[in-house]
């Protein structure tokens, strides 16, 4: 029993001269962690670039936005069915009816938010390349049961910005010009980072 004990006693002083000879054990722990490649963004944090959130049909739908591709951003836009003349429901907007169709007839748009009503697919085009024409950066992702709000705005306009409301499908509403953003639904936030190589 004694020899076990001195043989234990040898070791442990043996590791810690070792240590403090080499300096090895303490170098390891305070040498700095090689930093990866894809830095998270938290939201509230203005990010210019491609971006990837880790939902793939999230990030399908960002790339033409923070590309500045009109093109590519309204090809998300999903186009609804909209009947003329309804109460407004589910949060969608009145939409008046022509003075020449009756009541109930169905309309093809957009949803467009922040004041809402229904666009056609040309006049949201039109918008968006004029907001797109200076691309924006993702300021504020949310999720919650597979719906998505995405926040995008400008280095030079922090008081303007881009609201996309996502689904699995595409872009169910935008919401242009609606004022200074703000962090959707706190609690909700996802991570998102740079797409690497950018």
């Amino acid at each position: 029993m004694a020899v076990l004990g001195a043989f234990v006693a040898y070791l442990l002083v043996a590791v810690a001269l070792g240590g403090h000879f080499t300096g090895q054990s303490h170098a390891i722990a305070e040498q700095p962690l090689p930093q990866p490649t894809s830095q998270p963004h938290l939201a509230g944090q203005l990010h210019m670039g491609p971006v990837s959130t880790g939902v793939a049909e999230v990030d399908t739908v960002l790339r033409g936005f923070l590309a500045g591709d009109v093109d590519g951003a309204v090809s998300q836009l999903i186009v609804q069915q909209a009947p003329c003349g309804t109460l407004p429901s589910g949060g969608a907007p009145f939409l008046p009816c022509l003075a020449t169709e009756p009541r109930g007839t169905v309309h093809e748009g957009i949803l467009s938010t922040c004041e809402p009503k229904w666009v056609t697919a040309e006049a949201a085009k039109a918008e968006l390349a004029t907001m797109l024409g200076d691309r924006p950066g993702l300021y504020a992702i949310d999720g919650l049961n597979g719906s998505y709000t995405a926040v995008l705005s400008w280095l030079d306009a922090p008081d303007r910005s881009l609201v996309l409301t996502i689904s699995s499908v595409g872009v169910t509403s935008y919401g242009a010009e609606c004022g200074p953003p703000v962090v959707p639904n706190p609690g909700h936030e996802l991570e998102f980072a740079t797409t690497p190589g950018t």
